[in-house]
């Protein structure tokens, strides 16, 4: 897993842009953000995977996951702020 991580934390990044792109209203982001960032969304998923790492591996791993939600939040937030 460690390995394709940042494959998948650059197909999180896409999906962000399309969410936002997509997104007509702050309603319509704020659902794309908790689809993503909650416990059964894309990210929800890798941070559940930590536990299958080895554990020299998980503060490394973790560490990359909480930088991408910190993104990945801080871009909604943007976002939203101009819609509003």
């Amino acid at each position: 897993m460690l390995e394709e991580l940042p494959d998948s934390l650059k197909q999180l990044d896409a999906e962000v842009d399309r969410l936002i792109a997509e997104a007509g209203s702050v309603d319509d982001l704020r659902q794309a953000e908790s689809q993503l960032t909650g416990k059964k969304g894309s990210l929800g998923k890798l941070l559940a995977s930590l536990g299958k790492l080895p554990p020299d591996h998980r503060a490394a791993a973790g560490k990359q996951i909480n930088l991408a939600k910190k993104r990945i939040t801080d871009r909604f937030a943007a976002a939203r702020a101009g819609l509003e």
